[in-house]
């Protein structure tokens, strides 16, 4: 099902998303569009989740769906944002497997970026490595202003300016 006319609300991770986080990571559909397409194991998980959540090189929001019939929110999706310098960082996006498909991605990156950027203010470049099939991931990059710069080993580098 496409979403229209949905309130995405954007927040920094806490110590309770990190099972969630892993599951989507881990989920087939996520794996097959990953840089690193193997499944993670919680111990890693665990230890790599502590490691950037206590940075101030690293955000990572997770994005909410709010359901119009009460207050409450539903998880769709989470972007990470690992600074590369003091102008440049690099996104991932992720959505939750029940939501894949349904249209949120560009909400999602959109509601993130702008939190980022409200963050972040300094950063005024941001990259996305994005596998070659991954023709969903390339129309919602460009949809939201990216543009495809290069082919990297086994990916390609798209970039967006002036967030």
């Amino acid at each position: 099902m496409r979403e229209q006319n949905i309130e995405i609300i954007v927040r920094r991770v806490g110590p309770d998303d990190s099972a969630l986080l892993l599951s989507w990571k881990n989920d087939p559909g996520a794996l097959r569009n990953s840089l690193v397409p193997k499944p993670v194991a919680q111990r890693d998980h665990d230890a790599w989740f502590h490691v950037v959540t206590s940075s101030d090189q690293n955000l990572i929001l997770l994005a909410e769906k709010l359901n119009n019939s009460s207050a409450a929110s539903e998880p769709v999706g989470m972007c990470r944002f690992d600074l590369k310098n003091a102008n440049t960082a690099r996104v991932s996006i992720n959505l939750s497997p029940t939501w894949r498909g349904g249209g949120l991605a560009r909400s999602v990156l959109t509601a993130c970026l702008k939190e980022f950027h409200r963050e972040y203010r300094k950063v005024d470049c941001v990259i996305a490595e994005i596998l070659p099939g991954n023709i969903a991931s390339q129309r919602i990059f460009f949809s939201v202003g990216f543009r495809r710069k290069n082919n990297l080993q086994g990916h390609e580098l798209w970039e967006k300016y002036s967030l």
